[in-house]
């Protein structure tokens, strides 16, 4: 498995879990995910620490939902 399918997969599950606890649901939650994982890669967070890599997709998330 390359380098952005592992970050991917790290970070799908909880940045979903994040949106879901925040009042976002289904199709809408899919899609700022996976919004949130493609600004987090062109940026390079993938290459940062994994708390860095969270926060950031927890934050580029609330972001695009709000």
């Amino acid at each position: 498995m390359d380098a952005v399918a592992a970050f991917v997969q790290r970070h799908q599950l909880t940045t979903w879990r994040f949106l879901h606890v925040l009042g976002c649901r289904g199709a809408e939650a899919e899609a700022i995910v996976q919004d949130s994982l493609v600004l987090a890669l062109q940026k390079g967070v993938h290459e940062r620490t994994e708390a860095e890599a969270a926060a950031f997709l927890r934050q580029t998330g609330k972001h695009l939902w709000l």
